[in-house]
This record gives structure tokens, C-alpha cells and sequence, in this order.
């Protein structure tokens, strides 16, 4: 989240390719590794695998909707309801990676 926040505040961020939407495709990478530390934070309740993805997934996307609230505030940024999709996304699919790692992790070890 501190790095989020960071890259967030900056006016213009140095990117390595530029084409149209290209910074979505940013948002999604950096959510994802929230979205994945997220439900790890999570993953000692009890709860379904679902429910984890979801909750991990609806946190993520808050803390990506007080992201773009920060945006509007920065010169030379805006918010955008497209940047805080791809939050979202990229936390799903974090979060996704992390449940089904847990789950080949266990099958592995059992099998041994």
C-alpha cells in the first residue's frame, strides 16, 4: 500500500512502454501483489476459499477507491472508475494466484 501511495502521489510516473491505457495495465500489476498479501493476511480464518478472494478483492478495492480520491488531489493526475476496475481486477487475480497456490502446495505435500 505504501508503495501504491507513493507511485501515486508523483505527478508523472516514468513508464517503460506507452500506448493507450497502458497505465491500467500498471494498475493491474500493482494490485495484484495486494490483492495476493491480502488474502495471506486473511488466509488463517476459517473461512472458503471464495469468501477470501472476495473479501481480499472488495479491501483491495477500497483502498484503490482512496487511491483515486488521492489522484484527483495530485497535479497533472486524475481518478478514473477504468483505473479503480483494473484495482480491482488485479486484486482478484493476486489473490486468485495466492488460493490456488495454497491449494497445489497441499496436494503436493500430501502426496509425498
Amino acid at each position: 500500500m505504501g508503495v501504491i501511495f507513493i507511485l501515486s502521489s508523483q505527478s508523472q510516473l516514468p513508464v517503460p512502454y506507452d500506448f493507450p491505457e497502458s497505465d491500467k495495465v500498471l494498475h493491474l500489476l500493482l494490485y495484484s501483489p495486494l490483492g495476493f498479501f491480502i488474502v495471506y493476511a486473511l488466509s488463517r480464518s476459517t473461512r472458503g476459499a471464495k469468501h477470501l478472494i472476495f473479501l481480499a478483492a472488495f479491501l483491495a478495492f477500497l483502498y484503490g477507491l482512496t487511491d483515486e480520491i488521492h489522484q484527483h488531489f495530485v497535479p497533472g493526475r486524475s481518478a478514473s472508475a477504468l483505473d479503480l476496475m483494473a484495482d480491482g481486477m488485479g486484486a482478484v487475480i493476486g489473490s486468485s494466484v495466492f488460493v490456488w497456490m495454497r491449494r497445489n502446495g497441499s496436494k503436493g505435500a500430501r502426496s509425498k
